[in-house]
């Protein structure tokens, strides 16, 4: 659980369905509790007693509702000392709409590099990268991993699930995984660039991702066409 340098604990959303603000938080408790929203607007103060917070410690909501306005939570932080919480939510379909914006600004710039400057797919795995990580999260409603190259994960689902993301340019061969950092998502999604088009290739667990595969150097090694008839496998 990150802790910041002000010593307030700080929460990505949960794993919870939304939550009412003004029915979770009462009036009444040792905890203050202020919201606040991405863009603007004045949301009342409310109070919680610790095992309000105890209980949301455990399962925090990942969307809140103000005045049936519903958003998604952001992030909590939990400041013991002072014995406050602070919530950050934005509205709902706020991240979809920029992420949605960005992909299509990624994939016009992959497109032109390839088209306008003839150059590789292979040759620019950071637009790759970036592109296929904007696909996933549209693709599963989530959200970019707060950290650019943050170490086992790069998105994480609605649901709290964090997905590694692999972006490949090549119709054969095989994906590089660090095995050091793959503990820390719960699932891999492996998309593929081809003919200015972005597909799913494999999207499943980890553990299934990796079954039966080579491993090199402390890399495993994920053949393309492995991870096609992976893919068609129950989990």
């Amino acid at each position: 659980m990150p802790v910041d340098a002000g010593g307030a604990v700080s929460l990505k959303e949960g794993v919870m369905g939304g939550s009412e603000y003004f029915s979770l938080f009462a009036s009444e408790g040792d905890f203050s509790v202020e919201a606040r929203l991405q863009g603007g607007g004045a949301v009342a103060g409310r109070r919680a007693d610790a095992g309000v917070l105890s209980s949301l410690l455990k399962a925090p909501p990942c969307s809140l509702t103000f005045d049936d306005y519903p958003h998604d939570v952001v992030r909590y932080e939990i400041d013991p000392a002072n014995k406050t919480l602070l919530i950050h939510a934005r509205p709902q379909g706020a991240a979809l709409s920029k992420n949605q914006m960005l992909y299509e600004r990624y994939l016009e710039l992959v497109r032109s590099e390839i088209e306008e400057f003839g150059v590789k797919p292979t040759a620019i795995p950071h637009l790759m990268g970036r592109l296929g990580e904007l696909y996933c999260a549209l693709a599963v409603r989530g959200t970019l991993a707060d950290l650019t190259n943050q170490p086992g994960f790069d998105v994480e689902t609605p649901e709290g699930k964090k997905i590694s993301v692999k972006t490949t340019a090549q119709v054969s061969g095989f994906v590089s995984i660090s095995a050091s950092t793959l503990q820390k998502a719960d699932e891999l999604m492996l998309v593929q660039y081809f003919n200015g088009q972005i597909t799913t290739i494999f999207y499943g667990s980890v553990s299934k991702a990796v079954t039966g595969t080579r491993m090199y150097e402390g890399r495993y090694e994920l053949d393309i066409g492995r991870a096609r008839k992976l893919a068609a496998l129950p989990d």
